[in-house]
Order: C-alpha cells, then sequence, then structure tokens
C-alpha cells in the first residue's frame, strides 16, 4: 500500500506532469467561460433552438416565423456564438502560454518570459506556412503563399505542448549557465534586468527550434512529402491554378498524422475508458487526486475532441450540412471530421463524484441506522449532486477503507463504461458544449444541447450508481462499528495494562520502602 501511494505521489508531483495538467486548465477555463454564452444562444438565440421550436409548432413555420427567428439569430445569438469560436481560434496558443508559464516557475524561472518564448518558438514552427498556390500564365504567374490558421486551434495542441514544454525546459536549464545571462547593474530596474538577462538564452532557443523545422522542411520536400489539394481549369480546360499543401512538408502534419490523430482516435475506445476510468478511482482510492494525475492523458485524447464537437455542432447545426450528425462530413479548423466524435462524457460517469457515490449517499440517507454516517450524508449530498464528494470520501471514510474498494473502483469503471456505451449506440449524443459546474442531469442536458434522451440516461445511471453501493450502505456501518469496537477494545487493554503496571511499580515501591 505503502508503495503504490508513493508510485502515485511522484507521478502526480512530477513537474512535467503538473505543468500539463495546469496548461490545459488555461484554455479550459476559457472554453467553460464561452460555454455560457454559447448555451444561452443554443437554447435561446439560435434559429434551431429549443425556444424557435416551440414558436415554430405554436405559430407553424410561416416566412415571418423564420425571418424573425433569423434576424435573433443574427443580432443575439451570433455574437454570442462568436465568443466561443474566438477562444477556439487561439486553443494551441493558450497551451503553448500555459506550458510555459508552469513549466518555468517549477524552476524558479520567469514564467512570463517562458511564456512568450513558448509561442514564439510555436511560431518559429511554422504552424502558418500551409498552403501555396501556384499560378500559371498571365501577370500573376508564380508561387504565392497564403495564410493558413488551423493549426492555431485544437489541431495544433500537442505539437504546441511538446514545443513549449521542450523550449521552456531549455530555457531554464540554459539560465543556469551563468555566462549566458548578462550581468546588469543594480541600479538596472528587475524587469529590465530579467528582460536583457534572457536575450542570449531567448536566441539560442529560438534558432534552435527554426533550424529543427527547417530540417524537416528540407528532409520532407526531398522525397517530395506534399500532396495536390485541388486544381483551377480555365474554359479550355487548361490548368491555371493548382493549389498543393506545404504543411506536409512541416512537423504541425508529421505529428498530426503521426502521433496526433492516432491518440485522439482512441477518444471512442471502451478499453481506453475502462482503463482510464479504473485509474482515476484506484488512485482517488490511496488518497491521491487521480484526475489530476490522468488529465495530462484525458486532455489530449478527450478534452480536445469535446471542443471540437461543439465547433462540429454549431456548424451541423446551421442546415447546410445534412441531417445526420453521426456521418455528416463538415470541415471543422480545416479537417474534415465525418460526425460527431464519440468520447464518453464524464458527467454521466461522474454520478456524483469519483466513485459514483451519489447513490451512496441517497442509500445512507435512506437505510442507514448509523447517526454518524446519516450525518455525514447529509452533509455531503449537495455537494455531491454537484459532482464535489471529498466530505463523503474523508468523512465516512471511503478512502483507504477497504471494505469500500471494490464498489469506489469497480462501481465507477461501471458507470463510466455504460456512460459511453450509451453514446457508442447512439442512445444520446456526446458531449458538443463545454459545461460549467452543475447539478447531475443537468449537467448532461446542457452538455448534449438539450438531447432529452439524457434525462432517461442520467437516471439510469444513477439506479446503476444506488445498486452497486446498496450493500455496502448496509456492511459499511457495520464494519466501521465492529473497527472502532476493536479499537476500543485494545485502547481498554492497553488502559489496563498501563494501570496494571502502575499498581506493580507502586506495591514494589512500598515493599521497598518498608525494608
Amino acid at each position: 500500500m505503502n508503495g503504490i501511494i508513493k508510485v502515485g505521489s511522484s507521478v502526480g508531483n512530477n513537474r512535467f506532469l503538473v505543468a500539463i495538467r495546469d496548461a490545459f486548465m488555461l484554455p479550459f477555463t476559457l472554453t467553460t467561460g464561452a460555454a455560457i454564452p454559447l448555451i444561452m444562444s443554443n437554447v435561446f438565440f439560435h434559429k434551431n433552438s429549443m425556444i424557435a421550436g416551440f414558436i415554430k409548432s405554436a405559430k407553424g413555420d410561416k416566412d415571418w416565423t423564420s425571418e424573425g427567428l433569423e434576424w435573433v439569430h443574427k443580432l443575439i445569438g451570433s455574437p454570442l456564438e462568436n465568443v466561443f469560436w474566438a477562444v477556439m481560434a487561439g486553443f494551441a496558443i493558450y497551451v503553448a502560454v500555459g506550458m510555459g508559464y508552469f513549466l518555468a516557475k517549477s524552476y524558479g524561472k520567469d514564467g512570463i518570459i517562458a511564456a512568450a518564448l513558448s509561442v514564439a518558438v510555436f511560431f518559429a514552427m511554422k504552424p502558418l506556412d500551409g498552403v501555396n498556390q501556384v499560378v500559371v500564365g498571365g501577370d500573376n504567374a508564380g508561387e504565392v503563399s497564403t495564410f493558413a490558421t488551423n493549426f492555431l486551434s485544437t489541431n495544433g495542441m500537442l505539437i504546441a505542448l511538446l514545443a513549449s514544454m521542450l523550449a521552456t525546459w531549455m530555457y531554464c536549464k540554459l539560465m543556469d549557465v551563468k555566462w549566458l545571462v548578462p550581468k546588469m547593474p543594480d541600479a538596472v530596474p528587475p524587469m529590465v534586468a530579467k528582460a536583457f538577462g534572457a536575450i542570449f538564452v531567448s536566441a539560442i532557443v529560438l534558432t534552435s527550434f527554426s533550424f529543427l523545422n527547417s530540417f524537416w522542411n528540407v528532409l520532407a520536400t526531398e522525397v517530395d512529402i506534399r500532396g495536390e489539394i485541388s486544381a483551377t481549369t480555365d474554359n479550355n480546360g487548361v490548368i491555371t491554378t493548382t493549389t498543393y499543401s506545404r504543411q506536409l512538408a512541416t512537423l504541425f502534419i508529421a505529428l498530426e498524422f503521426g502521433l496526433a490523430k492516432p491518440l485522439m482516435g482512441l477518444s471512442g475506445n471502451i478499453g481506453v475508458t475502462i482503463v482510464i476510468s479504473f485509474l482515476v478511482a484506484f488512485f482517488w482510492f490511496f488518497g491521491i487526486h487521480g484526475t489530476n494525475i490522468l488529465t495530462p492523458v484525458t486532455a489530449i485524447i478527450w478534452d480536445a475532441n469535446v471542443l471540437r464537437n461543439t465547433a462540429y455542432w454549431s456548424l451541423w447545426k446551421t442546415g447546410r450540412y445534412g441531417t445526420d450528425y453521426w456521418n455528416d462530413v463538415i470541415n471543422v479548423s480545416g479537417v474534415d471530421q465525418a460526425g460527431l466524435m464519440p468520447i464518453p462524457m464524464a458527467g454521466l460517469g461522474y454520478v456524483g463524484g469519483t466513485g459514483a457515490t451519489l447513490g451512496f449517499l441517497i442509500g445512507l440517507l435512506i437505510f442507514t441506522k448509523s447517526k454518524v454516517h446519516k450525518d455525514i450524508a447529509k452533509l455531503s449530498i449537495v455537494p455531491g449532486v454537484f459532482g464535489i464528494n471529498e466530505p463523503v470520501n474523508f468523512g465516512v471514510p471511503i478512502v483507504l477503507n477497504p471494505v469500500y474498494f471494490i464498489p469506489y473502483t469497480f462501481g465507477f469503471v461501471l458507470t463510466y463504461t455504460l456512460g459511453h456505451v450509451w453514446i457508442l449506440i447512439h442512445w444520446i449524443r456526446p458531449g458538443v458544449v463545454w459545461t460549467p459546474t452543475m447539478p447531475y442531469g443537468l449537467n448532461v442536458l446542457f452538455a448534449t444541447d438539450f438531447d432529452w434522451w439524457s434525462i432517461l440516461v442520467s437516471v439510469i445511471q444513477l439506479a446503476i450508481s444506488f445498486l452497486v453501493w446498496l450493500p455496502f450502505v448496509f456492511i459499511g456501518p457495520k464494519y466501521q462499528e465492529k473497527v472502532e469496537e476493536k479499537a476500543r477494545l485494545k485502547k481498554e487493554v492497553e488502559k489496563q495494562a498501563r494501570l496494571a503496571a502502575k499498581a506493580a511499580k507502586t506495591k514494589e515501591q512500598e515493599v521497598l520502602a518498608q525494608a
């Protein structure tokens, strides 16, 4: 047990994993904030919103009804939706900033400079040198570079993470080399001294990444790693413009196809869901924040794809791309996406938090005769509804309590996996909106943009949680009573032994005094 706690603590305190976790919190704070106006638009102001559907049902789909809803959407709905698109547009940049800042702080170095350097390195890898047009004939003959921004969003997330991590590590190590850091006079303001102190180090880091990218470009170009996108012809059928991708000759595409896509492809894998959910609950059982430990993995495999689904859903709702959101192909941030990604939804698995403990709390409130456990349940039920279960984890306690290991770990695997199954069999759609903290049930309803089947599925998930925990509602308090009784008897025996020893010592002293 001590070995597990030691390993978990070591992993959880690893500076790189902690920095990855914190780096993703930066964009997810923004996406959660952007989700609020997006939800408002989806519910009230989108031309295909729930309220619009009620109006059409009541008034009929007349011209004035459609035009009025269209105007409401343009004046109110679109500005609300644009908040989300603004956040999505720079997702990779936010990851680079967060990674640079938090990793540098862990080394005791300036986080702001490291964050700026991380962004500069990201651009040095040339995500913008994307598509070239070759114009044949005429005054405009030649090759024209265009501004490709698709890798500034989630498509560039992985290379932003890796490049900023390596760049910041280099920055921190080189800043410890004294002859690379100019010594400024004491009269120079601290911020100016910091800026001048990092000049040579920044030059080395930026140049290194620029050469790395250039080397790859030359290597990839030599083997002609590029592909034609489209060709334009004149009235005689002669090709006048050919558009081809030079992104294939960059590390962005290399990592996108070689690493990012395979990792993101795991998002719909049920085996991955089982393993991750087990590890989260397993670490939590030993008092280690399993969610934080697994965040570097889940952020890449699942969380980024939630944002892709959000972007897909916003485009699909316009009605221009078809009627089947499981299969319709839509270009999202420069990449064709064939339907919503069937990723698991945390709201369905975390029924009251890790361990799906909401069913346990309900069982304690209804059935337990233990006053202590009932009081703990009363204090824990409201936080539990919002997915916060530290009060019950450490109050009962569940953590390190062997009687609760099975329902806490394997029960959580069951609810999380079933939550994924409902999506895989298309009973409900996956999360299409990144929702802020909400009560259980409502979080799933809002995350699916009012898929009404989600209410039934949430009830089923809660019922499963209740049934899994029900035997332990009776077993747990009895076991706890036995443990407490055993501890009480042990204390009593120890007390009697101390009294006997004291009495024997007193008698011995009396005998010696008489002698």
